[in-house]
């Protein structure tokens, strides 16, 4: 009986042994073939792998470089969670393959990253559009207009920290599923997201997830301030002389405001305090969205000329106080410019938005060397436009910078992904 048992014990050890070498062999695989997919982009390196027997798979000590960035970040650890040890065992080489079968949440615990390199709003404007910048600048701050490693190291800051989570949940007896983002910045702050969707909109294998077509039920953002506006109030008022917090907060929200105007977007005086008081007073703000039917998420995007807030049938809180008549509209002239051909040049354009009329002259691709330190249009396969003066070209890649809110933002643009460039 004795050996019985012992021989039980014996089968039972080594098939756990087992076990975790085979999630130890396809968590390599995976995460190699993400290394692999992104090497154009990042450079990623980790020192160990391990896992639970909750179904927890651990990655450690990551170190992650965007070369858009020209920084790299550190990472103490990243969970992949499942919701059992078997369900890591059969779901994780189906994550190699792009499916999310038994996956319940990622955590990603103690990041860190300096300030060095490329600025984050420098990043944004890159990859999105630099009207991003202009929600998060900085106002009534003197000769500042955003907030760079400068301004963060003059605040006390020395590095970024930051912990994130996410999970996903889903019941076959539902409907809906639910995605939550919690991202706690520290000193800057934390963030929550939730998003609520059909459950039958999100298919098991991640390529054939069309993010844009997502069909949004609800949605709530919620930022809990933990100081740094107080920081940011003293810094720009040493910086302005104006020593009087209420009075910085009242010009920055007007500021804020008239910048808002300034990429086309109108918002009621309502949200204009909002933002006044939550400068001056920080504590939690929440925007929640309850559309009465799904919104695809790539319709937010068209959105124009039309009252984002009664559209979504959304509202915006403030320390456990409803923002009354709540308005916020994108203007159509702004970002949807009509193009008029003319008869003498068919390369003139007229942008009615900005009544600037630009001629252009087309540059092929092979020949963007000769035009270095001119400014140009680089329009890319997805649409996106970008324009500056051409920096610098590799086999790879041209650099195009130009200067926004007081600073030089380059973007760094791979030669696939352009469609065309033109002369400013």
């Amino acid at each position: 009986m004795k050996k019985a048992l012992l021989r039980l014990a014996f089968i039972v050890v080594a098939l756990y042994l087992s076990s975790k070498a085979f999630i130890a062999l396809f968590a390599y695989q995976t995460v190699e073939g993400v290394k692999a997919s992104l090497e154009q982009d990042y450079a990623i390196t980790y020192g160990w792998i391990s896992s639970n027997t909750d179904g927890t798979l651990f990655f450690h000590d990551l170190v992650i470089t965007p070369y858009r960035l020209k920084r790299s970040f550190t990472i103490e650890r990243v969970e992949v969670q499942y919701d059992s040890y078997l369900q890591l065992l059969f779901g994780l080489p189906k994550l190699k393959d792009g499916q999310w079968f038994g996956l319940r949440g990622l955590k990603v615990s103690g990041a860190r990253l300096p300030l060095e390199g490329r600025d984050l709003d420098e990043f944004l404007a890159l990859e999105y559009r630099e009207e991003l910048l202009v929600p998060m600048g900085l106002y009534a701050c003197g000769h500042r207009s955003r907030i760079g490693h400068g301004e963060l190291n003059d605040m006390g800051l020395l590095e970024l920290k930051a912990d994130a989570e996410f999970t996903l949940e889903s019941d076959l007896n539902s409907p809906q599923l639910t995605l939550d983002l919690n991202m706690d910045l520290h000193e800057l702050g934390q963030t929550q997201v939730r998003v609520v969707l059909p459950s039958a909109s999100l298919a098991r294998d991640f390529s054939a997830i069309d993010v844009s077509m997502l069909p949004l039920t609800a949605m709530r953002l919620q930022h809990i301030e933990k100081g740094y506006f107080r920081r940011l109030g003293n810094f720009c008022m040493n910086e302005t002389g104006i020593h009087d917090r209420k009075a910085f907060a009242y010009q920055a929200s007007n500021e804020w405001l008239q910048a808002m105007e300034g990429i086309g977007i109108q918002v009621s005086e309502s949200i204009r305090l909002a933002y006044e008081d939550y400068l001056r007073l920080g504590g939690t703000l929440i925007v929640r969205t309850e559309p009465q039917e799904p919104v695809v998420l790539s319709g937010l995007l068209e959105m124009l000329d039309i009252d984002f807030f009664e559209a979504l049938n959304g509202s915006l809180k403030l320390n456990d106080k409803m923002v009354p008549e709540s308005h916020l509209v994108a203007n159509r002239a702004y970002y949807v410019p009509v193009v008029v051909k003319s008869s003498i040049n068919t390369n003139t354009r007229i942008d009615t938005a900005t009544k600037n009329i630009e001629v252009a002259d087309q540059i092929a691709l092979e020949d963007v060397d000769a035009s270095l330190g001119k400014q140009v249009v680089v329009t890319l396969l997805d649409g996106k436009l970008h324009e500056g003066q051409l920096k610098s070209t590799n086999e790879y890649k041209i650099e195009v910078y130009k200067y926004i809110n007081g600073g030089e933002v380059s973007f760094l643009i791979k030669r696939d992904e352009i469609a065309e460039i033109r002369l400013r």
